[in-house]
Protein backbone atom coordinates (compact mmCIF):
# COMPACT_ATOMS: atom_id res chain seq x y z
CA UNK A 1 0.00 0.00 0.00
CA UNK A 2 2.80 2.38 1.11
CA UNK A 3 4.83 1.54 -2.14
CA UNK A 4 2.01 2.19 -4.33
CA UNK A 5 2.62 6.23 -3.31
CA UNK A 6 5.95 6.04 -3.99
CA UNK A 7 6.34 3.86 -7.19
CA UNK A 8 3.80 3.58 -10.16
CA UNK A 9 3.76 0.28 -10.93
CA UNK A 10 2.83 -0.99 -7.47
CA UNK A 11 -0.37 1.07 -7.75
CA UNK A 12 -2.09 -2.00 -9.89
CA UNK A 13 -1.01 -3.99 -7.40
CA UNK A 14 -3.27 -2.33 -4.89
CA UNK A 15 -5.68 -3.02 -7.49
CA UNK A 16 -5.85 -6.55 -6.49
CA UNK A 17 -6.21 -5.64 -2.71
CA UNK A 18 -10.39 -6.57 -2.60
CA UNK A 19 -9.43 -9.67 -4.48
CA UNK A 20 -7.33 -10.85 -1.66
CA UNK A 21 -9.84 -9.49 0.91
CA UNK A 22 -12.37 -11.59 -0.23
CA UNK A 23 -10.73 -14.73 -0.46
CA UNK A 24 -9.59 -14.12 3.61
CA UNK A 25 -12.86 -13.25 4.47
CA UNK A 26 -14.72 -16.29 2.80
CA UNK A 27 -12.12 -18.14 4.26
CA UNK A 28 -12.30 -17.17 7.83
CA UNK A 29 -16.40 -16.73 7.57
CA UNK A 30 -16.20 -13.35 9.00
CA UNK A 31 -15.58 -9.70 8.19
CA UNK A 32 -14.60 -6.48 10.43
CA UNK A 33 -15.82 -3.18 10.31
CA UNK A 34 -13.96 -0.97 12.52
CA UNK A 35 -15.96 2.55 13.43
CA UNK A 36 -14.03 4.63 10.46
CA UNK A 37 -14.62 2.21 7.65
CA UNK A 38 -18.64 2.51 8.36
CA UNK A 39 -18.91 6.27 6.24
CA UNK A 40 -16.86 5.13 3.53
CA UNK A 41 -18.98 1.71 3.54
CA UNK A 42 -22.15 3.84 3.35
CA UNK A 43 -20.56 5.78 0.45
CA UNK A 44 -19.42 2.31 -1.31
CA UNK A 45 -23.16 0.74 -0.81
CA UNK A 46 -24.63 4.06 -2.04
CA UNK A 47 -22.45 4.16 -5.09
CA UNK A 48 -23.74 0.66 -5.81
CA UNK A 49 -27.38 1.59 -5.76
CA UNK A 50 -26.96 5.00 -7.78
CA UNK A 51 -24.53 2.90 -10.32
CA UNK A 52 -26.97 3.24 -13.39
CA UNK A 53 -26.38 6.91 -13.05
CA UNK A 54 -22.80 6.09 -13.25
CA UNK A 55 -19.87 6.15 -15.20
CA UNK A 56 -16.62 4.50 -16.25
CA UNK A 57 -14.54 7.21 -13.65
CA UNK A 58 -17.15 6.71 -10.56
CA UNK A 59 -17.07 2.80 -10.83
CA UNK A 60 -13.21 3.10 -10.68
CA UNK A 61 -13.87 5.77 -7.60
CA UNK A 62 -15.71 3.05 -5.79
CA UNK A 63 -13.34 0.38 -6.39
CA UNK A 64 -10.63 3.02 -4.83
CA UNK A 65 -12.52 3.59 -1.80
CA UNK A 66 -12.95 -0.57 -1.69
CA UNK A 67 -9.16 -1.23 -2.27
CA UNK A 68 -8.86 1.29 0.78
CA UNK A 69 -11.15 -0.60 2.97
CA UNK A 70 -10.49 -4.23 1.86
CA UNK A 71 -7.37 -4.85 4.31
CA UNK A 72 -9.26 -3.30 7.22
CA UNK A 73 -12.73 -5.44 6.90
CA UNK A 74 -10.09 -8.65 6.71
CA UNK A 75 -9.13 -7.67 10.17
CA UNK A 76 -5.67 -7.96 11.74
CA UNK A 77 -3.44 -9.84 14.12
CA UNK A 78 -0.20 -7.34 13.99
CA UNK A 79 -0.65 -3.67 15.25
CA UNK A 80 2.95 -1.99 14.79
CA UNK A 81 4.16 1.43 16.69
CA UNK A 82 4.23 4.78 15.97
CA UNK A 83 7.71 4.59 15.43
CA UNK A 84 7.88 1.45 12.95
CA UNK A 85 4.99 2.73 10.79
CA UNK A 86 6.65 6.02 10.67
CA UNK A 87 9.75 5.43 9.61
CA UNK A 88 8.72 2.91 6.80
CA UNK A 89 7.15 6.10 5.62
CA UNK A 90 9.77 8.15 5.85
CA UNK A 91 11.78 5.76 3.69
CA UNK A 92 9.42 5.37 0.94
CA UNK A 93 8.48 9.26 0.95
CA UNK A 94 12.30 9.83 0.14
CA UNK A 95 12.70 6.92 -1.88
CA UNK A 96 9.77 8.36 -4.15
CA UNK A 97 11.56 10.83 -5.87
CA UNK A 98 13.44 8.46 -7.44
CA UNK A 99 17.43 8.17 -8.95
CA UNK A 100 16.80 11.60 -9.86
CA UNK A 101 14.86 12.99 -7.17
CA UNK A 102 17.27 13.88 -4.30
CA UNK A 103 17.53 17.66 -6.85
CA UNK A 104 14.09 18.20 -5.38
CA UNK A 105 16.18 18.80 -2.39
CA UNK A 106 19.27 20.57 -3.43
CA UNK A 107 16.54 22.87 -5.16
CA UNK A 108 14.37 22.94 -2.10
CA UNK A 109 11.31 25.25 -2.62
CA UNK A 110 8.44 25.95 -0.23
CA UNK A 111 6.14 27.99 -1.61
CA UNK A 112 2.42 27.76 0.06
CA UNK A 113 1.30 30.41 -2.46
CA UNK A 114 1.78 28.86 -5.54
CA UNK A 115 2.24 24.99 -6.34
CA UNK A 116 5.89 25.70 -6.62
CA UNK A 117 6.66 23.21 -3.88
CA UNK A 118 9.39 20.70 -4.50
CA UNK A 119 8.61 17.89 -1.86
CA UNK A 120 5.30 17.98 -2.25
CA UNK A 121 3.41 14.42 -2.18
CA UNK A 122 0.48 12.88 -1.06
CA UNK A 123 2.04 11.07 2.23
CA UNK A 124 2.01 14.69 3.66
CA UNK A 125 -1.94 13.57 4.52
CA UNK A 126 -0.33 10.15 6.01
CA UNK A 127 1.98 12.45 7.71
CA UNK A 128 -1.10 13.93 9.55
CA UNK A 129 -2.25 11.12 10.58
CA UNK A 130 0.54 10.30 12.28
CA UNK A 131 1.08 13.69 13.98
CA UNK A 132 -1.97 13.29 15.65
CA UNK A 133 -1.52 9.94 16.58
CA UNK A 134 1.60 11.18 18.65
CA UNK A 135 -0.09 13.83 19.96
CA UNK A 136 -2.85 10.84 21.12
CA UNK A 137 0.22 9.50 23.21
CA UNK A 138 1.80 13.11 24.21
CA UNK A 139 5.09 12.25 22.11
CA UNK A 140 5.74 15.66 21.69
CA UNK A 141 9.65 15.11 19.94
CA UNK A 142 7.23 12.81 17.57
CA UNK A 143 4.49 15.30 16.98
CA UNK A 144 7.75 17.79 15.51
CA UNK A 145 8.65 15.24 13.57
CA UNK A 146 5.45 14.17 11.92
CA UNK A 147 4.82 17.86 11.51
CA UNK A 148 8.09 18.19 10.00
CA UNK A 149 7.38 15.72 7.17
CA UNK A 150 3.49 17.13 6.70
CA UNK A 151 5.23 20.47 6.23
CA UNK A 152 8.05 19.22 3.60
CA UNK A 153 5.38 17.17 1.60
CA UNK A 154 4.06 20.65 1.82
CA UNK A 155 -0.53 19.58 1.57
CA UNK A 156 -1.40 22.99 2.92
CA UNK A 157 -4.64 21.47 4.03
CA UNK A 158 -3.13 18.41 5.58
CA UNK A 159 -0.84 21.04 8.06
CA UNK A 160 -3.77 22.63 8.92
CA UNK A 161 -6.30 19.36 9.34
CA UNK A 162 -3.29 18.31 11.78
CA UNK A 163 -2.53 21.63 13.71
CA UNK A 164 -6.49 21.90 14.03
CA UNK A 165 -6.44 18.18 15.30
CA UNK A 166 -3.85 18.64 17.66
CA UNK A 167 -5.23 21.36 19.46
CA UNK A 168 -8.25 19.95 19.49
CA UNK A 169 -6.82 16.94 21.65
CA UNK A 170 -5.26 19.54 23.75
CA UNK A 171 -9.03 19.49 25.38
CA UNK A 172 -10.69 16.88 28.01
CA UNK A 173 -12.11 13.76 26.37
CA UNK A 174 -15.12 14.05 27.40
CA UNK A 175 -15.47 17.78 26.00
CA UNK A 176 -14.09 16.49 22.46
CA UNK A 177 -17.06 14.24 22.36
CA UNK A 178 -19.43 16.33 23.31
CA UNK A 179 -17.88 19.15 20.29
CA UNK A 180 -17.58 16.47 17.78
CA UNK A 181 -21.51 15.45 17.61
CA UNK A 182 -23.21 14.21 14.44
CA UNK A 183 -25.89 17.00 14.34
CA UNK A 184 -23.55 19.94 14.49
CA UNK A 185 -20.56 18.36 12.84
CA UNK A 186 -23.61 17.87 9.91
CA UNK A 187 -24.49 21.49 10.43
CA UNK A 188 -20.87 22.88 10.07
CA UNK A 189 -20.48 20.71 6.99
CA UNK A 190 -23.90 22.41 5.55
CA UNK A 191 -22.50 25.47 6.22
CA UNK A 192 -18.97 24.66 4.59
CA UNK A 193 -21.01 23.85 1.03
CA UNK A 194 -23.05 27.03 0.89
CA UNK A 195 -20.06 28.94 1.14
CA UNK A 196 -18.10 26.55 -1.27
CA UNK A 197 -21.02 27.15 -3.75
CA UNK A 198 -20.86 31.07 -2.72
CA UNK A 199 -16.65 30.82 -3.65
CA UNK A 200 -17.64 28.89 -6.32
CA UNK A 201 -20.20 31.21 -8.04
CA UNK A 202 -17.84 34.18 -7.66
CA UNK A 203 -20.07 35.45 -4.41
CA UNK A 204 -17.03 35.88 -2.47
CA UNK A 205 -14.80 37.42 -5.09
CA UNK A 206 -15.26 41.19 -3.63
CA UNK A 207 -14.11 39.94 0.09
CA UNK A 208 -11.93 37.72 -0.81
CA UNK A 209 -9.78 40.10 -3.40
CA UNK A 210 -10.05 43.34 -0.61
CA UNK A 211 -9.04 41.19 2.14
CA UNK A 212 -5.62 39.63 -0.02
CA UNK A 213 -5.06 41.59 -2.92
CA UNK A 214 -5.61 38.47 -4.54
CA UNK A 215 -8.25 36.88 -7.27
CA UNK A 216 -10.35 34.34 -5.40
CA UNK A 217 -8.86 32.18 -8.34
CA UNK A 218 -5.55 32.62 -7.11
CA UNK A 219 -5.67 31.94 -3.56
CA UNK A 220 -7.80 28.42 -4.60
CA UNK A 221 -5.07 28.10 -6.77
CA UNK A 222 -7.60 27.73 -9.65
CA UNK A 223 -10.47 25.92 -7.24
CA UNK A 224 -12.77 28.79 -8.21
CA UNK A 225 -13.00 27.86 -11.96
CA UNK A 226 -13.45 24.09 -11.38
CA UNK A 227 -16.37 24.94 -8.25
CA UNK A 228 -17.99 27.18 -10.90
CA UNK A 229 -18.73 23.96 -13.65
CA UNK A 230 -20.40 22.52 -10.41
CA UNK A 231 -22.47 25.31 -9.21
CA UNK A 232 -23.99 25.68 -12.71
CA UNK A 233 -25.06 22.75 -12.79
CA UNK A 234 -26.99 23.08 -8.98
CA UNK A 235 -28.57 25.97 -10.57
CA UNK A 236 -29.83 23.70 -13.72
CA UNK A 237 -31.67 20.86 -11.32
CA UNK A 238 -30.99 21.78 -7.58
CA UNK A 239 -33.85 19.08 -6.95
CA UNK A 240 -31.67 16.12 -8.23
CA UNK A 241 -28.54 17.36 -6.04
CA UNK A 242 -31.08 17.35 -3.30
CA UNK A 243 -32.08 14.05 -3.84
CA UNK A 244 -29.94 11.78 -5.42
CA UNK A 245 -26.92 13.49 -7.38
CA UNK A 246 -25.55 13.77 -10.28
CA UNK A 247 -24.42 10.12 -10.08
CA UNK A 248 -20.81 8.17 -9.27
CA UNK A 249 -18.15 9.71 -11.16
CA UNK A 250 -20.35 12.68 -12.80
CA UNK A 251 -18.12 15.49 -11.84
CA UNK A 252 -15.44 14.67 -14.08
CA UNK A 253 -17.58 14.87 -17.04
CA UNK A 254 -19.23 18.14 -15.66
CA UNK A 255 -15.66 19.30 -15.68
CA UNK A 256 -15.15 18.08 -18.71
CA UNK A 257 -17.81 19.84 -19.95
CA UNK A 258 -19.26 16.76 -21.71
CA UNK A 259 -15.84 17.26 -24.40
CA UNK A 260 -14.98 13.42 -23.93
CA UNK A 261 -10.89 14.01 -25.28
CA UNK A 262 -10.59 16.48 -22.79
CA UNK A 263 -7.90 15.62 -20.08
CA UNK A 264 -9.17 14.24 -16.30
CA UNK A 265 -9.73 16.57 -13.48
CA UNK A 266 -10.68 16.16 -10.06
CA UNK A 267 -12.99 18.57 -8.42
CA UNK A 268 -10.54 19.22 -5.50
CA UNK A 269 -13.38 19.53 -3.08
CA UNK A 270 -14.72 15.96 -1.78
CA UNK A 271 -17.45 17.97 0.04
CA UNK A 272 -18.96 19.36 -2.96
CA UNK A 273 -17.84 15.65 -4.90
CA UNK A 274 -20.17 13.77 -2.72
CA UNK A 275 -23.28 16.01 -2.78
CA UNK A 276 -22.90 16.47 -6.38
CA UNK A 277 -22.50 12.63 -7.23
CA UNK A 278 -24.82 10.94 -4.00
CA UNK A 279 -27.05 14.01 -3.34
CA UNK A 280 -27.68 15.65 0.18
CA UNK A 281 -29.28 12.10 1.43
CA UNK A 282 -26.06 10.59 1.32
CA UNK A 283 -24.54 13.46 2.41
CA UNK A 284 -26.29 13.77 5.44
CA UNK A 285 -25.73 9.97 6.28
CA UNK A 286 -22.06 9.69 5.71
CA UNK A 287 -21.63 12.96 7.90
CA UNK A 288 -23.83 11.57 10.86
CA UNK A 289 -22.26 8.34 10.12
CA UNK A 290 -18.66 9.77 10.48
CA UNK A 291 -18.88 11.25 13.67
CA UNK A 292 -21.31 8.58 15.61
CA UNK A 293 -18.15 7.71 17.40
CA UNK A 294 -17.95 7.73 21.20
CA UNK A 295 -14.04 7.44 21.27
CA UNK A 296 -12.52 10.80 21.70
CA UNK A 297 -9.77 9.77 19.05
CA UNK A 298 -11.94 8.18 16.60
CA UNK A 299 -13.71 11.83 16.28
CA UNK A 300 -9.95 13.30 15.79
CA UNK A 301 -9.38 11.27 13.21
CA UNK A 302 -12.87 11.60 11.33
CA UNK A 303 -12.75 15.51 11.77
CA UNK A 304 -8.55 15.10 10.40
CA UNK A 305 -10.47 12.91 7.40
CA UNK A 306 -13.18 16.00 7.21
CA UNK A 307 -11.20 18.49 7.25
CA UNK A 308 -9.21 17.10 3.81
CA UNK A 309 -12.45 16.82 2.25
CA UNK A 310 -12.48 20.07 2.21
CA UNK A 311 -10.22 21.29 -1.28
CA UNK A 312 -8.63 18.31 -1.69
CA UNK A 313 -9.64 14.20 -3.19
CA UNK A 314 -8.16 11.73 -0.43
CA UNK A 315 -11.96 10.19 -0.72
CA UNK A 316 -10.48 8.32 -3.15
CA UNK A 317 -7.03 7.61 -1.90
CA UNK A 318 -6.80 4.03 -0.94
CA UNK A 319 -3.55 4.51 0.91
CA UNK A 320 -4.64 7.36 2.88
CA UNK A 321 -8.07 5.69 3.80
CA UNK A 322 -6.05 2.36 4.61
CA UNK A 323 -3.68 4.44 6.93
CA UNK A 324 -6.71 6.49 8.64
CA UNK A 325 -8.56 3.03 9.58
CA UNK A 326 -5.15 1.28 10.63
CA UNK A 327 -4.05 3.95 12.84
CA UNK A 328 -7.19 3.94 14.57
CA UNK A 329 -6.80 0.19 15.00
CA UNK A 330 -3.45 0.36 15.91
CA UNK A 331 -4.84 2.82 18.84
CA UNK A 332 -7.40 0.95 19.95
CA UNK A 333 -5.66 -2.28 20.39
CA UNK A 334 -2.93 -0.43 22.34
CA UNK A 335 -6.04 1.09 24.80
CA UNK A 336 -7.81 -2.32 24.91
CA UNK A 337 -11.03 -1.31 24.04
CA UNK A 338 -10.69 -2.93 20.07
CA UNK A 339 -12.94 -5.64 19.56
CA UNK A 340 -11.54 -8.74 17.57
CA UNK A 341 -15.22 -9.92 16.84
CA UNK A 342 -16.03 -9.95 13.28
CA UNK A 343 -19.43 -10.63 11.70
CA UNK A 344 -19.94 -13.93 10.44
CA UNK A 345 -20.69 -14.71 6.77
Amino acid sequence: MVASIAFSPFRYLTYTLPAFALIVILANRQIYIPELAKPYLILLISGLILSPNANSEGIKDLYLILAGLSVALVGHSIYYTWRTLFLICVVIYILSFGVDGFAAFRYFSLDFTTANRSLASSFSFVFGVFAIWATHERKWQNVLFALLFTVLAAKRIAIIGALICIVMQLLPSALIVRLLRPMQMLAINIVIIMMLLAYGSGELNYILLTLTGKSANAIGLGRQVLYSAVVAEYFKDPLQFLLVGAGPGQTYDILKGGVNWHTKENLHSDLLKIVTEYGAIVFTVFFWVLYSSRKAIVLIFALYANILFLTDNTLIYPFFIYFLIYIAMCISEKEGYLTRKGVTV
